[in-house]
């Protein structure tokens, strides 16, 4: 049960740094145009 719970965090985690880090692939697309 601690592993799931651990895992579901890291997941969340990991989409928060996504979201993140898309925001920052945009931003830096847009200063090469």
């Amino acid at each position: 049960v601690y592993n799931a719970i651990k895992k579901k965090e890291e997941n969340h985690l990991i989409e928060k740094v996504g979201k993140e880090l898309r925001k920052m692939m945009t931003w830096i697309k847009k200063e090469e145009d």
